[in-house]
């Protein structure tokens, strides 16, 4: 038999008691997308977070008790067991092509609990108004997260929804008239809902144009404006792929404005390299430059300034490694640290360890670094 009204009113009471905990796993889990995915990459993306409410989880219960669905729940535990959605984030992006990056990234910040579900109902033999389009999966805080008070959520699951923004808008209307209400969609409405399939697949495409009109203009200019700039710029001087460039955008680019280094022309002659070098010369550069912070990172963690250690892999950071290899002495110059001066600024901290591995005479840069030490 299905549940019941005493199940359902026990599951509530029950989710009431616990819904503390979902909250701060929702919350965690948006803090670690927001800060390596939307403010430390370059993907342009709007995340949004919910728990689910004791009301929604209560009204939800109901529906499968109305429409004699979940037969197989006879208990609280059997609920509970059974859902999955009561913490719940959702990555929307503007460009098909960031997709992949996404889903590469979360496989990094998380544990999952199972494959990515790929739910595409466009299309096929899929109804003509059927649009929905989007990749789910649960994910579990990695062990680095659970830590101090986080130890409690170490049993707990988030579903992580990923779909582009277009998608996302029909998403939401087709939930609340297509799967809440009971009873037929007329006629009528599904009319409208494919009338609305087909703009959003067409606002898909626009918004693609419309990004790739932007990158020509920017790609024009000299001031590099924001940290998404910043990606393409690289990835064109060094002719390399943009997703390689996937992290520590944010904290590079904020670097790069205290040292006064956001134009092309002045972060090239940071460097000594330009776009009119052979491609092949600029990939060179790339790859001695991630050697080179790797060489450092080992320093580094001899020292145990493991706080400092750079990424290597799918980062901008080894463009670091370039700028001090040359400008190292300007920048501890230009941003003085001591009594009065509060807490030194990344950058200023880099270029400081980066002296000290000089004199240490055990850092060994790799050939061709054109370093001024």
């Amino acid at each position: 038999m299905p549940i019941n009204e005493s199940i359902i009113e026990e599951a509530v009471e029950r989710y009431q008691r616990e819904r503390d905990r979902y909250e701060k796993l929702t919350r965690t889990v948006e803090q670690i997308c927001n800060e390596r995915i939307r403010e430390g990459s370059a993907l342009r993306v709007n995340i949004t977070a919910r728990t689910k409410s004791p009301a929604s989880f209560g009204r939800k219960l109901r529906r499968f008790m109305v429409r004699g669905e979940k037969k197989g729940w006879h208990s609280v535990e059997d609920i509970f067991a059974g859902l999955s959605d009561f913490s719940g984030v959702r990555i929307a992006f503007y460009m098909a092509g960031d997709e992949k990056a996404i889903l590469d990234t979360l496989k990094e910040l998380f544990s999952l609990t199972g494959d990515f579900d790929v739910k595409d109902k466009r299309g096929g033999n899929n109804p003509e108004w059927s649009n929905y389009r989007a990749v789910h999966c649960q994910v579990a805080l990695s062990e680095e997260h659970l830590l101090g008070s986080n130890e409690n959520l170490r049993d707990q699951s988030c579903e992580i929804q990923v779909c582009s923004m277009m998608s996302h808008v029909w998403n939401e209307i087709e939930h609340d008239i297509g799967y809440k209400p009971s009873g037929t969609i007329s006629e009528q409405e599904k009319f409208f809902l494919a009338t609305l399939a087909r703009n959003v697949r067409e606002g898909d495409l626009v918004i693609q144009q419309l990004m790739d009109a932007h990158t020509s203009r920017v790609r024009g200019e000299d001031l590099i404006g924001s940290p998404e700039e910043l990606v393409l710029f690289l990835a064109e001087l060094f002719a390399v792929r943009r997703v390689t460039f996937r992290d520590s955008v944010g904290r590079v680019y904020d670097s790069l404005q205290r040292i006064d280094l956001c134009s092309k022309t002045s972060l090239c002659r940071s460097i000594d390299l330009s776009l009119d070098e052979p491609e092949s010369a600029r990939q060179a550069r790339w790859r001695k430059a991630k050697a080179d912070t790797s060489a450092f990172n080992r320093w580094l963690a001899s020292e145990g300034e493991v706080e400092h250690i750079l990424a290597a892999r799918n980062s901008v950071e080894p463009l670091l490694l370039l700028i001090l290899h040359r400008r190292y002495k300007s920048i501890l110059q230009m941003l003085p640290a001591g009594r009065g001066k509060g807490r030194p600024v990344w950058i200023r901290s880099l270029a400081s360890r980066y002296r000290e591995s000089l004199l240490s005479g055990r850092t060994k840069f790799t050939r061709g670094s054109r370093g001024s030490v």
